[in-house]
């Protein structure tokens, strides 16, 4: 065994915050399927979608710093969401100081992204989706 088998035997399980970023890397930067045919486009894809992710993550991450809060109290959808509207109009800005304006804009916006403090803990207990069920096996036909 080398090495890198040890430590990942020793490692901890995966923290719930490094679960949800897998889960809206995945459902948000739509990684469900990914639509390329040769392995060089399912890498450049994986690899845009990876920095569209961290895009996102490092405004939250200033708008959060703006707002004197928590990253983790913003909503990545609705912060996604204003990034993909408001970066291009960002990018197609003719001055240096226009495209920060409108940055400054973005990262204002996502600070209003706040998600809703939950005091109270759920009253029902968390549920795992059971495995899928199987066609029924086909049954042949007697002549």
């Amino acid at each position: 065994m080398g090495r890198g088998w040890k430590r990942a035997e020793s490692a901890p399980r995966q923290s719930l915050t490094r679960q949800t970023d897998l889960r809206s890397l995945k459902q948000t930067v739509r990684l469900q399927r990914i639509s390329a045919h040769s392995a060089d486009m399912m890498e450049k894809e994986l690899l845009v979608a990876v920095m569209a992710y961290n895009l996102v993550r490092a405004i939250m991450f200033q708008a959060a710093q703006r707002a004197k809060i928590d990253p983790r109290q913003l909503s990545f959808t609705y912060a996604c969401n204003i990034v993909l509207d408001g970066y291009p109009k960002a990018l197609a800005a003719p001055t240096v100081p226009q495209q920060q304006q409108e940055l400054e804009r973005i990262i204002d916006l996502v600070a209003r992204c706040r998600l809703p403090k939950r005091t109270k803990r759920r009253s029902y207990p968390r549920e795992v989706w059971g495995r899928g069920y199987r066609f029924p096996i086909r049954r042949r036909e007697k002549n």
